[in-house]
């Protein structure tokens, strides 16, 4: 244990958009893990009308969401106006999400998101709405939530920042292994205990989803039916 609190601590000189690594590992697990929330949540009540979980790893993280926002804030550096931020920053996530979509397709044969009922979309992975819906979001993120997340990481002591930042890749990384793994069905009985773990997760939503009455008085997903562009069947 001496050991460990001795040792010396890798890129210490490390600085992104004035972030340590340690303070950066760890506002892009908050991240991912909103970003996780609002597809799982607010998203798929738009979309389905019920809660699903749209990740693909085992832990509730979007890595998208850990990734996106601070591409933005490093592009945008130096930019104040409100407008430009949304328009630029809504291009900028938009071209994130279509090749994310088209490596993930390519990679595990399925699509985590979709936006053919959206107006103006591109093959589904892109659309118009996503896009000013991200740029707003982005906009938030730089203006107040970015601001309050790392003042908040910032008062906690280096080393907790620290162990936190290796747990956190730590698991990311062998989380990620094995989601490769089982999706690519190189291993079966790694892909048996995914699907296991997939399915406990999916029950219980399902117990929420069973209570349809109240799901569709929520306003969201009356707003939702109203925005998408469904087929007629």
């Amino acid at each position: 244990m001496s050991i460990l609190l001795t040792a010396p601590m890798p890129f210490t000189d490390f600085r992104f958009l004035d972030m340590d690594f340690y303070t950066m590992t760890c506002a892009m697990l908050i991240y991912a893990f909103i970003g996780w929330f609002y597809e799982s949540t607010i998203f798929s009540l738009i979309e389905q009308g019920k809660f699903m979980n749209r990740g693909c790893f085992i832990g509730p993280y979007c890595p998208i969401y850990a990734v996106a926002p601070l591409m933005g804030m490093y592009f945008l550096q130096g930019i104040d106006s409100s407008f430009k931020i949304v328009v630029m920053s809504g291009l900028l996530v938009c071209a994130v999400e279509y090749v994310t979509s088209y490596v993930l397709e390519k990679l595990f044969n399925a699509r985590y998101w979709d936006y053919s009922y959206f107006p103006l979309n591109i093959n589904g992975r892109v659309s118009v709405v996503s896009g000013l819906f991200f740029g707003f979001a982005v906009l938030l993120f730089i203006k107040l939530l970015h601001p309050f997340v790392f003042t908040r990481l910032s008062h906690l002591p280096i080393m907790v920042r620290y162990y936190a930042a290796i747990f956190i890749w730590g698991f990311f990384i062998l989380d990620a292994v094995f989601t490769t793994v089982s999706m690519m069905n190189l291993n079966k009985k790694c892909k048996q205990l995914y699907d296991a773990w997939d399915n406990y997760v999916e029950s219980g939503l399902e117990k929420l989803n069973n209570k349809k009455d109240e799901l569709d008085r929520f306003v969201i997903v009356q707003k939702g039916k109203n925005l998408l562009l469904k087929p007629d069947i």
